[in-house]
């Protein structure tokens, strides 16, 4: 009797010890032990933050004016300074969206450490375009899924051009496609020097700031003239060219740490 008063006292008296232990968890909103960075994108046109309704000029000399711009990030990784090792975050497929603002950052909790690198697919990946419609920012609903192609639309860009022949002057890139010839995913890798990298504490929270540039999908590795391809909605050479454009749109504009 006498060893269970003493137990129920030490409990009482030392609140951290054995199994009267509170988890961390509790205060910090996290498991112990575990960082977190916050991925905050930043949608550009040049070297405007992107708006909608407002007329920009591509590399080519040709007015855009956007009304949809958006593009899935996921399987996403950073690489250890010291270890120079890769390590993967928990599975992440993120819509962002430039006309719903709650989309553009979300948080990934990771191990403490430094990093010097972090990549990510743009895209959806081969496993889950041929798994059907999927639910969260996989869900349908989001309209960047093909239900007469059984995949996802990467990335989507709908706006208006002069230059246009479509009705309204309508411009429409659905860009999609993951097998073979007409993959359009794209593993982007952005390095942080020793100055701006990421610094991953306990419980703490760092943030890295991503820009991503829109017009950079109609230059770079293929000149695309609004003129003469004002719509791509489907799988295929134009799609890719497209993909291969937009995988040099996205840079390193920040790193906060905490």
């Amino acid at each position: 009797m006498k060893t269970i008063l003493r137990l129920a006292f030490l409990c009482a008296v030392l609140p951290f010890a054995f199994s009267c232990t509170k988890d961390k968890s509790d205060e910090s909103g996290g498991q112990n032990g575990t960082a977190a960075v916050r991925i905050n994108f930043v949608n550009m046109a040049g070297n405007d933050t992107l708006k909608f309704g407002t007329s920009y000029q591509t590399s080519l000399g040709e007015d855009i004016t956007l009304q949809t711009f958006k593009y899935y990030i996921s399987n996403i990784s950073f690489r250890s300074a010291s270890a120079n090792s890769d390590i993967a975050a928990p599975e992440t497929y993120h819509l962002v969206d430039q006309s719903n603002p709650s989309t553009y950052s979300f948080v990934l909790n990771m191990p403490a450490g430094e990093l010097n690198q972090i990549s990510f697919l743009l895209g959806v990946d081969s496993t889950k375009n041929v798994s059907g419609a999927q639910t969260g920012d996989l869900d349908p609903a989001k309209e960047m899924f093909w239900t007469w192609n059984s995949g996802y639309i990467m990335a989507k860009i709908e706006g208006t051009s002069s230059f246009s022949t479509e009705v309204q002057n309508a411009v429409t890139y659905h860009i999609g496609g993951f097998r073979t010839g007409e993959n359009v995913t794209r593993r982007i890798v952005l390095n942080l020097t020793a100055g701006e990298q990421l610094n991953l504490v306990d419980n703490k929270t760092a943030n890295i700031f991503i820009k991503a540039d829109a017009l950079k999908w109609f230059s770079g590795a293929h000149d695309l003239r609004i003129a003469e391809h004002p719509t791509v909605t489907t799988p295929g050479t134009l799609a890719t060219s497209i993909a291969d454009n937009y995988a040099n749109m996205f840079n390193i504009s920040a790193v906060n740490n905490p």
